[in-house]
This record gives structure tokens, sequence and C-alpha cells, in this order.
């Protein structure tokens, strides 16, 4: 199902809107025709085939999904605090 709303009402009422394309698409029409598609962040990426995690990206290209990564302990990653206030 496909909610339809015009741009008034995205205008009007935008946080309504925006809830229910969470749900489901939502069409938005200009002089009664449509114009714009409103979706989810996640309904886009399984719209568009885009990569959602580092693996999907890494394992997506063919090169780099012919490197046999090693095995390795998360637990053994130190991390380090940094400074970022010169960049404020």
């Amino acid at each position: 199902m496909t909610t339809i709303a015009t741009s008034r009402e995205l205008n009007q009422n935008a946080s309504i809107v925006a809830s229910k394309a969470e749900i489901e698409p939502v069409i938005i029409t200009k002089r009664g025709k449509p114009n714009l598609v409103l979706l989810s962040f996640e309904a886009y990426q399984n719209l568009t085939g885009r990569p959602k995690t580092l693996w999907d990206v890494l394992t997506s290209n063919e090169e780099v999904a012919k490197v046999n990564f090693p095995e390795f302990d998360r637990k053994s990653f130190t991390f380090k605090e940094i400074d970022l206030s010169e960049f404020e």
C-alpha cells in the first residue's frame, strides 16, 4: 500500500508524513501529479542495492572480494582517544 499526500500536506504536516514514510512509501503530488516519493532510508538502501556494512562494501568489489582476510580477535584491538578540539 502507498500513501499519497499533496505538497501542501507535506509542508503543513511534515512530521506526520515522515512517520508514515517510515512504514511505507509516500507519493508527494504537485498540482495533482506525482512529483516526489518519500521513503525510509532502509527502503532506499534496499531499492538502490547500496551496501549496508563495511564488509558489504569490501565484498561487493570483485578485486577486494578476492583478498583472503586473516582471522583476527576483536578483543585484541585497542582504541586510543584523540583530541578533536583543534578542528572546532
